[in-house]
């Protein structure tokens, strides 16, 4: 539902209250799906839903939220991080992890011969 995680964004940038909860529940799908690709990677035991799991991750929600962590970095204006009252530096951290984790099952999965189980080149 694309719609439906545009509507998010929009309601994260514009809520008036703390955002730590709506963020950290984020955090709590959106992880979880990233390791458990990477461990069926390292495991050789890989499907090919890989792609669709970077794909489901990187939603426009997690788009926005690590664009306001770059932008916290950069200590360029940023609304998210104003309305956090707590854990800013966790989610900085946790949000500045996802493009990496996502680069990285990206590229194990498009280039890593033995990722897949039923691969023809293993």
């Amino acid at each position: 539902m694309p719609h439906l995680d545009s509507m998010i964004a929009i309601l994260l940038r514009w809520s008036k209250h703390d955002l730590k909860t709506s963020i950290f529940m984020l955090l709590s799908q959106v992880y979880p799906i990233l390791i458990a690709t990477a461990s069926s990677i390292g495991s050789g035991n890989l499907s090919f839903d890989a792609h669709y799991a970077v794909a489901v991750t990187a939603s426009p929600i997690t788009i926005y939220l690590v664009y306001s962590s770059f932008r916290a970095v950069f200590r360029c204006p940023n609304i998210l991080f104003k309305k956090l009252t707590s854990s800013k530096a966790v989610v900085l951290y946790l949000e500045l992890l996802l493009p990496l984790l996502w680069l990285f099952v990206n590229l194990m999965t498009s280039f890593y011969a033995k990722a897949f189980r039923d691969s023809a080149l293993c």
